[in-house]
């Protein structure tokens, strides 16, 4: 309630944080593991752990507030990040440089040409430039098993005792201890645009704006009510384009590439005339790459940059 102008949510059992437009965090729940309402400014992306609360900042630097210490030490020494994860009493920070730093998570320091990172209960994993995944941690049930056979990969989620991972065409992979090993045929989970995973279930936003789930909520299937409707990855912006061999329009594959890693983050089809669009979250300049039918060059242009209207 009171709550307008969000642009991110994060939340776990204990507490949920907003982020606002201007860089605002709120909060719900308990307050010992969030910051107090309205205390942080300049933030511009959030994480939440069982017992804890992370926040970046414009310049790099990283917030943290925890009942405890295990999973923040370290943390607001933290510089260059562009992104922070938080599990249960672990915390990950991804540098510029495409490394990763951590809190009470070991395996970490070699991973290079990282993109995005996720931390789960036990476990943490990272999405190289390449499309591929790689993990360390708590491996009992398998949650980091079979990681390393994922390709072309655009989002890593970890959950409880598993890892989610979205492909680029948008259906899902799973490895451990996931019910299904992933979402099952006929559950709704194709052209996902993001996932979230929690401890025994699944969420894939939908390129229409909708939500599917698949999983276990206490002992029945997750349901999402039908009001769920026009969710969005927050703010974003649309590349719009025409596709064409010689000045003909030619429908063809269309990839985003991060700008700076140049790891793949979405691809569509153009239609029949050549139009596309490909939505983008804020936080991300990207190159476009059209691929042709064999005998012709790929097409290669950016970076492009977000709308000075979308803030970061």
């Amino acid at each position: 309630s009171g709550w307008a102008n969000i642009v991110q949510v994060a939340g776990i059992d204990t507490h949920v944080l907003g982020l606002t437009s201007d860089g605002v965090v709120l909060t719900a729940g308990a307050s010992s593991y969030a910051p107090t309402s309205g205390w942080w400014g300049g933030v511009v992306q959030i994480a939440v752990g069982s017992y804890h609360s992370l926040g970046v900042k414009s310049d790099g630097a990283v917030l943290a507030q925890s009942q405890f210490t295990q999973e923040i030490t370290g943390v607001t020494g933290w510089t260059d990040i562009v992104q922070v994860a938080a599990g249960h009493r672990i915390s990950l920070g991804l540098k510029a440089d495409g490394t990763v730093v951590g809190a009470a998570a070991n395996g970490i320091n070699m991973w290079t040409d990282i993109i995005q990172i996720s931390a789960g209960y036990g476990h943490v994993v990272g999405l190289r430039a390449d499309g591929t995944v790689v993990g360390a941690g708590k491996n009992s049930l398998g949650q980091i098993t079979g990681l390393d056979a994922l390709t072309d990969i655009v989002q890593v989620a970890a959950g409880q005792n598993y890892t989610a991972a979205l492909r680029a065409d948008g259906t899902v992979a799973c490895v451990g201890d996931f019910n299904t090993e992933g979402p099952t045929a006929g559950s709704g989970f194709s052209e996902v645009l993001q996932i979230a995973a929690g401890n025994n279930h699944i969420l894939g936003l939908l390129a229409n704006g909708q939500v599917v789930a698949e999983g276990n909520n206490s002992g029945s299937k997750v349901s999402i009510p039908n009001t769920w409707t026009d969710i969005s990855l927050g703010q974003y912006y649309d590349i719009n384009g025409i596709t064409s061999i010689d000045g003909i329009p030619v429908s063809m594959e269309v990839r985003a590439h991060e700008a700076q890693a140049g790891g793949l983050l979405f691809k569509t089809q153009s239609d029949a005339n050549g139009d596309y669009t490909l939505r983008l979250p804020r936080w991300y300049t990207a190159y476009v790459m059209a691929i042709p039918p064999a005998g012709h060059r790929p097409k290669c242009h950016g970076p492009i940059t977000k709308p000075d209207d979308i803030q970061v």
